[in-house]
């Protein structure tokens, strides 16, 4: 079983462009940034399904628990955000754990010893996005996204930090709303100077059509939700894109 559990530490910068697919074309087509070297490692297609109790118990603790689908394969993690006072608010605690019974257990213990009671010990047998929904747990965000990646080497040839280029389809029932956004990861013990390092060496190659952006890809989604539930993004969507104004009421939501 692949198991990892680590503090991650990222920094999202967000497509405002008219033309968001020229943008992400031009970032793909790097290969450097500064004295660090850009290498490819291929395409991924992610499903993440975010789930939490009825009552929002997770959220309100600051916990994320995420279902990850790619392929056939199944990933259960569970992340620790930190406060609004926190002063590394980029930073997160990560627990990621290949699917398997003995993985939603473990998760499940983690989650208990934080205060909060899932309905039934579900044993995880068959389908993962099953098993949850027996804990009692609901879903609260459906997403895919298209993940074009590139690890960050040095000069030396060590992979200090990596460069995820999103293309992010937010499912809602509503419809769809897409958008376009990039991640930067530190993977490395000095990854973090890396991280802010390359996020201003894209923000200056590229001026306002990406914008440094202080939420990450579930708060996002949480946000676009709440403004379509009270109509404030009335007029604001095209094609099933953001239209530009609908970008300063999330950052301002």
């Amino acid at each position: 079983m692949s198991e990892s559990s680590h503090a991650e530490y990222e920094l999202v910068l967000m497509v405002r462009s008219l033309n968001p697919a020229s943008v992400m074309e031009k970032i793909s087509e790097l290969t450097s940034l500064g004295d660090y070297r850009l290498v490819r490692k291929g395409i991924e297609n992610l499903r993440d399904l975010y789930f939490d109790t009825p009552d929002h118990s997770l959220s309100r603790r600051r916990l994320n628990l995420r279902l990850r689908y790619l392929g056939s394969l199944a990933r259960i993690t569970l992340k620790q955000s930190p406060g609004l006072l926190t002063r590394n608010r980029n930073e997160r605690r990560e627990t990621e754990l290949d699917w398997s019974p003995s993985s939603l257990s473990k998760i499940i213990q983690a989650i208990s010893s934080r205060g909060i009671r899932l309905e039934t010990n579900a044993p995880g047998v068959g389908d993962p996005t099953d098993s949850m929904k027996k804990l009692g747990l609901i879903v609260i965000q459906d997403r895919e996204t298209k993940r074009v990646s590139r690890e960050i080497v040095s000069v030396e040839g060590a992979t200090l930090a990596e460069l995820a280029i999103d293309s992010v389809t937010y499912r809602f029932e509503v419809g769809d709303i897409m958008l376009d956004e990039v991640e930067v990861e530190a993977k490395s013990k000095n990854g973090q100077e890396v991280v802010d390092e390359v996020a201003q060496y894209l923000t200056r190659m590229f001026g306002p059509e990406l914008q440094r952006w202080k939420s990450g890809k579930l708060s996002t989604g949480m946000k676009i939700e709440k403004l379509l539930d009270n109509g404030r993004l009335k007029g604001m969507i095209e094609e099933g894109r953001l239209k530009q104004e609908a970008y300063g009421l999330l950052l301002g939501n």
